[in-house]
């Protein structure tokens, strides 16, 4: 695990996720993830560059037990201070391992080199090199541009004969070695190589051309890059949209000490405005569920994230709009939400014309980590400042029909029909379509199917083939989501099956994820027949992997729901309760969710089936006090009526299956009700 390129705790864990991908992860908090697999196979984890991170150190002792058959190694500049720490200091190569490397290194430049080389020389060499490794290396990559005698005299005179006997030896072979190749290299590769050091993450060509400034009479920045990165400067690593180029830290530090004042704040507005250019371009595909505006954004997540740490109150903003997809994929923690909200209370004041946009990447951040009372307050501030800009208006309240179905506040959007109505009145196609599909999930939450059903179908037949896929798959939702509502099977399977075939073809991973766990929900709630149970289990497999591909951090409640739902039936409940107990967890860490209450509600369930009535009745309780949907609220009242029954309380056992009943307004969920009355 390269360390180096975590900027927190939880990038450094995600980081050690993605080495150790397990296709359990989906459906555990990451580090109870890196904890199991570490426990179950025995393995040498490697964390490679962790001193800039040695105030949170801490958090990789936690990943592994004493009794656990693995091991982790981790390589640091400083002490890590923690407890069962054993530190082992170390030294260079022995000078034998020093000269194979270097003959290794060199022939790799030029492939004759050892046929030609003074063996006794190489020994003397790599000994004034200290036997550093990264010393050997840079020395080693010019093997092409000199013959071998030439090369040895050249690093020869670039060196001292004499070595003081400092504790710090291998700090000066290191950085005499650095000093040594810098002194080789012409300005130009000077010049690009310390103003290659303001990209964070890796950087790639089309980024460094727009940001690395280069005098008439220079060459090309690439072709000064592909120089670099043959004299080992520079290295490359493999993403999913090609090839990136990166630092070795040592070269970064030096490279950054040579970047004179004038080209600092150049280099540096340059990178911030290509940033802020492009992050805002990716982040336009990816919200309308383009894959390569979301890769993008992942792999220039340090560059912009830098951005919005270093920049001014305006340029902090628009970054953090930029990984606003990111987040949303991953899931947005209590800190990221803060650092949003502290931008935009320093941000607002300069720059109205981002209100209304950054009103709806607020509200989608705190309906995702549960903060749904400030929701609506956030959504009509937005429609308030885009008075002017109809299109911001409508879009807003749109969203606003969402919030409806997820929170427990059948009210939730209350306020904004009328904006709605407008806004399907107003001749645009896209805003009218968008307000169907607001009003569409209003209805749905407040499960009036048919015309939540009425509205989709209205969407959807508008949007077909129009080129509007993300908002064709809102309406395709909807429709299976009724269809699930009502227990129509055959239903579900059209209107998942559509759904997910139109995520595939827009390439939304996000989406893609949710549906697939929602319809492996659907047919696993919905049938008792194996081969659907099949279906559901590849549903299920499927999601996972977009969940790690992804990079998200929350698995979705769907999954969740569905995983328990099968553990549930083949009878083994500890298994279905750990599978929900760990999607709890992760929101001690991102905050309440949506459908928390939903997950308690299954909890509760699973205790009743096993005669636990006292952990039954405090789950139902539970339930009520976190977010949840009315079908929970529903069988929560139900659960609770069937235990005051058994304890003799009727007056009690009447008054929740009341509740229960003037919730339940769809067909399923009256049968469900029926079913509590008759066991009553």
């Amino acid at each position: 695990v390269d360390a180096t390129a975590a900027r927190t705790p939880e990038d450094l864990v995600h980081a050690t996720i993605e080495a150790l991908y397990s296709r359990a992860m989906g459906e555990e908090d990451p580090t109870y993830t890196i904890s199991r697999i570490l426990e179950e196979t025995p393995l040498l984890l490697v964390v490679d560059g962790l001193e800039h991170l040695a105030e949170h150190a801490e958090i990789v002792q936690r990943w592994i037990k004493p009794e656990s058959p693995s091991r982790i190694l981790v390589t640091s500049r400083v002490h890590l201070d923690i407890p069962n720490e054993v530190v082992v200091p170390l030294g260079p190569l022995s000078e034998r391992k020093a000269a194979a490397l270097f003959l290794a290194r060199a022939r790799a430049v030029q492939p004759d080199f050892a046929s030609h080389v003074d063996l006794k020389r190489l020994r003397k060499l790599v000994h004034r090199l200290d036997c550093m490794p990264l010393a050997i290396e840079l020395a080693a990559a010019r093997a092409g541009m000199y013959r071998p005698d030439e090369l040895l005299d050249q690093i020869e005179k670039g060196l001292p004969h004499q070595r003081t006997g400092s504790s710090n030896s291998s700090t000066n072979a290191l950085s005499e070695a650095l000093q040594w190749s810098w002194e080789r290299l012409a300005p130009h590769e000077q010049s690009v190589l310390s103003q290659a050091t303001v990209f964070r993450g890796g950087f790639d060509l089309s980024s460094a051309e727009a940001v690395i400034a280069r005098n008439e009479d220079a060459p090309p920045v690439t072709q000064v890059l592909e120089s670099l990165l043959d004299q080992s400067l520079l290295s490359t690593t493999s993403g999913p949209r090609g090839l990136r180029m990166v630092f070795y830290q040592t070269v970064r530090d030096f490279a950054g000490a040579h970047l004179i004042a004038t080209k600092h704040s150049q280099v540096h507005a340059a990178h911030t405005a290509h940033f802020l250019h492009q992050g805002e371009r990716w982040a336009a595909a990816a919200n309308l569920g383009n894959t390569e505006g979301h890769v993008q954004l992942v792999n220039n997540f340090e560059n912009i994230a830098f951005v919005a740490e270093h920049g001014d109150p305006i340029e902090k903003l628009r970054a953090l709009l930029c990984l606003a997809p990111v987040y949303l994929a991953r899931g947005m923690s209590k800190r990221q939400v803060s650092q949003l909200e502290a931008a935009i209370g320093d941000a607002e004041p300069l720059a109205q014309e981002l209100v209304p946009r950054t009103m709806r990447a607020l509200t989608d951040y705190l309906l995702a980590v549960g903060r749904r009372g400030e929701t609506k307050v956030k959504y009509e501030r937005g429609i308030q400042a885009a008075s002017d800009d109809p299109g911001a208006r409508y879009q807003l309240a749109s969203r606003s029909g969402w919030l409806a179905m997820t929170t427990g506040d059948p009210n939730a959007a209350a306020g904004f029909h009328s904006v709605l109505a407008e806004a399907v009145q107003s001749g645009h196609e896209v805003h009218a379509v968008m307000s169907r599909l607001g009003l569409a999930a209003m209805a749905l939450r407040a499960l009036d199917l048919d015309e939540a059903e009425a509205h989709a179908t209205r969407a959807a037949n508008l949007l077909t083939d129009t080129g509007f896929e993300i908002y064709l798959v809102d309406a395709l939702k909807v429709l299976a989501y009724v269809a699930e509502i009502r227990g129509d099977l055959a239903g579900v399977r059209q209107h998942y099956e559509r759904t997910i075939k139109h995520i595939e073809h827009i390439e939304h991973p996000t989406s893609l994820a949710v549906q697939l766990g929602a319809f492996a929900r659907a047919l696993v709630s919905l049938s008792n027949d194996d081969a659907d149970r099949e279906t559901a289990r590849e549903l299920l497999g499927r999601a996972q992997d977009v969940e790690r591909t992804i990079g998200a951090r929350i698995p979705t409640t769907n999954n969740i729901q569905a995983r328990a739902m099968l553990h549930w039936e083949s009878g083994d409940f500890a298994l279905a309760q750990q599978v929900l107990q760990q999607r709890l967890d992760v929101s001690k860490t991102f905050g309440p969710m949506g459908t928390d209450g939903d997950l308690v509600g299954m909890l509760a369930d699973i205790a009743l089936d096993e005669g636990k009535l006292k952990t039954a009745h405090t789950h139902f309780d539970m339930v009520f006090e976190l977010p949840h949907t009315r079908m929970a609220a529903v069988l929560a009242h139900g659960g609770r009526a069937l235990l005051h029954a058994q304890r003799g309380d009727k007056d009690a056992a009447a008054s929740d299956l009341t509740a229960a009943r003037e919730a339940g307004i769809t067909p399923v969920l009256r049968t469900t009700i029926q079913g509590y009355d008759a066991a009553i």
